[in-house]
C-alpha cells in the first residue's frame, strides 16, 4: 500500500490527511497488529522528515479504539498532529479546510447535506 502511494504522482507526503474508520465492521482486532502498523506509518513519516496533520473520523467501535491506538503511537513524533473526530466536518476544520465539496467522494451524504444548508 505504501509503495503504491510513493509512486502516485498525485500524492505528496506533506499533504494533511483525513482517514475514515467509520465502516470498519471487525468484531475483534489484534491491538498488537494495530500498534505495529502504526509504528510502520510513524517510521515512514520520520524517515521522510514530514510534518503533517492527520484527522481520523470514527463515530463508533472498533474504529474509535483503533484510532486511539494509532494516535498514541503517532503522538511520539512532535511534527505530526493527529486527532479523532466523530464526524467529517470537524475533521476538515482541524485540517484547515471548510469546503464540504471535499467530502463528495468519501462522505457524499454529508457533503450534500452541507450544500443544502
Amino acid at each position: 500500500m505504501f509503495d503504491r502511494l510513493e509512486i502516485d504522482p498525485r500524492y505528496h507526503r506533506t499533504l494533511d490527511e483525513i482517514v475514515y474508520l467509520e465502516d470498519i465492521k471487525w468484531l475483534t482486532f489484534d491491538p498488537e497488529v494495530i500498534d505495529n502498523i502504526s509504528e510502520l506509518v510513524s517510521g515512514l513519516f520520520l524517515m521522510h522528515n514530514r510534518a503533517k496533520r492527520i484527522a481520523i473520523v470514527a463515530d463508533s467501535e472498533p474504529g474509535r479504539s483503533i484510532a486511539r491506538r494509532f494516535i498514541r503511537v503517532m503522538s511520539r513524533n512532535p511534527d505530526i498532529r493527529v486527532a479523532l473526530f466523530g464526524e467529517p466536518l470537524a475533521a476538515l476544520h482541524f485540517l484547515g479546510q471548510t469546503d464540504p465539496r471535499l467530502l463528495e467522494k468519501s462522505a457524499p451524504r454529508l457533503a450534500e447535506t452541507q450544500r443544502l444548508l
